[in-house]
């Protein structure tokens, strides 16, 4: 659960933390102990999750718990407590991960729905061609949909991005987030395509011989 809200705030923009290291939290939250903690400019937030239908362990009272935080906030209006609350039923299904040859194949598709689509439906098509060549390069750990946020983060930490490559393509992660949330504006160019193509690439060429085929 933790997981999927820490990835959720990244793909928003936030750097998130555990609460459980003291030594990032600011001294009026060191008797709250959130679960997480995100900043980003101008916004601050402490978070607590809840799993609906599972008690807390050792009996903690997350209403409690919030009262403090509230209290605890209330001179530090940069800051702001969430209590987030996540369905064990609302979380996405596994997903199979695909083989090496219908990625390549797809891959090879996408300048054709380049020119019969525009670079924004290309770009949509291009980057679930780059999750699915990252599930099949590790298919354990992204049996989930992935939020772009984390996708990129696991390719750098990973060292299948140079620095560039990462910041650009989280440029590019942005733009699609607009394009697939309803942006009718937004603009996308054959080169923001080039991008997630290239990191796809990238995956392909540098997998370890022992990658499922």
């Amino acid at each position: 659960m933790t997981a999927l809200v820490t990835a959720r705030l990244k793909d928003e923009g936030y750097e998130v933390f555990t609460g459980r290291d003291g030594s990032l939290l600011p001294t009026f939250l060191a008797n709250v102990r959130p679960d997480l903690i995100a900043m980003k400019a101008g916004r601050n937030l402490a978070i607590d999750i809840k799993e609906r239908r599972v008690a807390r362990p050792g009996g903690v009272n997350l209403s409690e718990r919030a009262r403090q935080a509230q209290v605890a906030l209330a001179d530090h209006p940069e800051w702001e407590y969430q209590l987030v609350s996540v369905s064990p039923d609302s979380l996405d299904p596994d997903l199979t991960a695909t083989d090496r040859r219908t990625v390549e194949d797809r891959l090879a598709r996408i300048d054709s729905i380049l020119r019969a689509t525009g670079p924004d439906m290309a770009l949509v098509s291009a980057w679930a061609t780059l999750e699915a060549a990252a599930r099949w390069r590790w298919p354990e750990r992204l049996a989930q949909p992935q939020m772009p946020a984390h996708l990129v983060g696991l390719l750098a930490s990973e060292g299948y991005l140079m620095l560039d490559e990462e910041r650009r393509l989280r440029e590019v992660q942005n733009l699609r987030n607009r394009v697939v949330h309803g942006d009718l504006e937004v603009t996308v160019s054959e080169a923001d395509v080039a991008a997630v193509t290239h990191a796809v690439h990238l995956l392909l060429e540098h997998a370890p011989a022992d990658a499922a085929e």
